[in-house]
């Protein structure tokens, strides 16, 4: 989802997002929220969101005004047409 939108400003907005096409079924996912006053949140969403960032497949910078924008990395864009490719059936076989 981030490589489509190329980065996502605020964790906030992420959380929201993923709600909304999770709730909507077009985002095919089991996260856990809980309604706070800000918004959304997932400690599922969260805890994945760590691991990427762990493995380097996203990053999380702040922005000038502060603001956390979520970006997918090279490492991150590469794994993602792996396994589209996997998917896809393009890669070989075992």
């Amino acid at each position: 989802m981030i490589a489509k939108y190329g980065s996502i400003r605020g964790l906030v907005n992420l959380h929201r997002l993923v709600y909304e096409l999770q709730s909507e079924g077009v985002l095919k996912t089991d996260f856990t929220f809980i309604k706070y006053s800000f918004g959304y949140y997932s400690k599922d969403l969260e805890e994945l969101l760590s691991t990427l960032r762990r493995l380097e497949l996203i990053r999380i910078r702040r922005s000038g005004d502060g603001t956390e924008v979520v970006e997918i990395t090279e490492t991150g864009l590469k794994v993602l047409e792996a396994v589209k490719g996997f998917k896809e059936g393009s890669v070989g076989r075992i």
